[in-house]
């Protein structure tokens, strides 16, 4: 079959393509605070995690955690192990607290409104505080990714659901624009973010399968 000569058009100059949001929000939490070498994540996998919980997780976190690990945010914010299996590794930590949760709102339902997962819309706390406050996830939408945040305060009444993005609430939080029980200022008026920042990663363990 004979091939008929194409008129092209003039080149015309083209955008260089943006990275995804996802990426540029990972590099601003570089610039400010460099991850560290090696991760602390426990001895195991992200599919022994889901089957321990029960559910997949939100991709922010599993980047957040597969670039930092497990530590500890300007001395306040603490990010459980995932793949450990001591008590105050995510998994067995997210369910003793659920156990007292229970416990605490059988007694007090007017200071524990919230339900616990696995039961539906459930809150399934990651990190905690330094005072006891539980960064948790809201276990409702069409996909973990939809999961809003809440913060399950020690020292005060439950406040409102935050938005899913957990990058954006910590660089927010980290660079002094967001606060809330629980997440609270963390330094003056005066000073500058980069003055008290940081992140002291937990000691890495070698995977199972490098053992």
């Amino acid at each position: 079959m004979d091939h008929q000569p194409t008129t092209q058009a003039p080149h015309q100059p083209t955008a260089a393509p943006q990275p995804p949001t996802r990426r540029l929000k990972d590099s601003a939490t570089e610039s400010l605070v460099p991850p560290p070498e090696t991760p602390a994540l426990g001895k195991h996998n992200w599919d022994w995690l889901y089957a321990r919980l029960g559910t997949r997780l939100p991709g922010e976190y599993i980047q957040l955690m597969e670039r930092y690990g497990a530590g500890s945010w300007c001395g306040w914010l603490r990010f459980n192990v995932p793949f450990g299996e001591d008590q105050y590794a995510l998994a067995p930590w997210a369910g003793w607290y659920a156990e007292t949760y229970q416990g605490q709102r059988a007694e007090f339902p007017e200071y524990h409104p919230l339900t616990v997962y696995p039961e539906p819309g459930g809150f399934l706390p990651f990190a905690d505080s330094i005072d006891g406050d539980q960064l948790c996830w809201l276990t409702e939408g069409a996909t973990p990714d939809d999961w809003p945040l809440i913060i399950v305060p020690r020292h005060t009444d439950q406040g409102p659901p935050l938005n899913p993005d957990l990058t954006e609430t910590l660089l927010e939080w980290l660079r002094g624009r967001f606060a809330t029980e629980g997440l609270p200022p963390l330094g003056r008026r005066d000073e500058d973010p980069l003055d008290y920042i940081g992140f002291e990663p937990y000691d890495a363990e070698p995977a199972a399968d490098a053992q």
